[in-house]
């Protein structure tokens, strides 16, 4: 009966697909701790679509000096990235783009099968194809998505963004403190949401220079607690 079992067991192994990673890597780069040497160091993974206006190390370090600039305010900053360089494969923004609002979210594929490391936050950063979003999912936004769909616990910790927002462009309110890869890396590393302060990062007010790159000790000790 042993044997019987493990001979299916075996079959069935072959005849199962090896999961497909979602993209076809380019390249691959490190980053090094640019943060204050006295501050928790967060280690982040990068992947970036080739050819996007993310390509770029200089871009990327850009980006970083901001967020450090931010999270300095508690004492936090982002420790070594590394960077992937990829080409999604064929019709896999087609179907993020036109995804059903009654399936899992598509940005699962985004991990399922992908070769990545124990490493969290992940941002996956895209260029124009996909439509313009940043979006960060953090514990309480995988918890509702896992009620329906329990795969869902795979999206927690990563970020999806689009070359849009590597400038303030479509946060017409911020001033020229305020970053978005900060704001969606507050929402994870602090399992936060909006606040309804003026001159925040993270505030839900639309008045002009309502989002800033300030945060307030409630939001630093939340942000300190990352895994939470």
């Amino acid at each position: 009966m042993l044997l019987f079992a493990w001979l299916v067991s075996a079959v069935l192994a072959q005849e199962l697909p090896a999961p497909v990673s979602p993209w076809t890597e380019l390249k691959q780069d490190i980053i090094q701790a640019q943060g204050n040497a006295d501050h928790r160091q967060i280690p982040l993974l990068f992947v970036v679509e080739g050819g996007s206006k993310w390509d770029g190390l200089a871009v990327l370090n850009a980006q970083i000096t901001k967020v450090n600039t931010i999270l300095a305010k508690c004492g936090v900053a982002i420790g070594e990235v590394a960077v992937k360089t990829v080409v999604w494969h064929e019709g896999l923004v087609n179907r993020i783009n036109n995804a059903s609002p009654y399936k899992a979210p598509a940005i699962l594929e985004l991990v399922k099968g992908a070769e990545l490391p124990a490493t969290r936050p992940v941002l996956f950063l895209f260029g124009k194809g996909l439509a313009q979003t940043a979006k960060a999912m953090n514990r309480t936004s995988v918890d509702f998505y896992a009620r329906t769909f329990p795969e869902s616990e795979a999206m927690l910790n990563m970020i999806v963004m689009t070359e849009q927002y590597i400038n303030n462009t479509p946060v017409p309110h911020a001033t020229a403190t305020y970053n978005t890869m900060a704001h969606e890396l507050v929402h994870l590393l602090g399992n936060a949401g909006h606040i309804p302060e003026n001159r925040n990062l993270m505030s839900d007010f639309e008045t002009r220079g309502s989002q800033t790159g300030d945060l307030n000790t409630a939001q630093c000790q939340a942000i300190q607690g990352f895994p939470y």
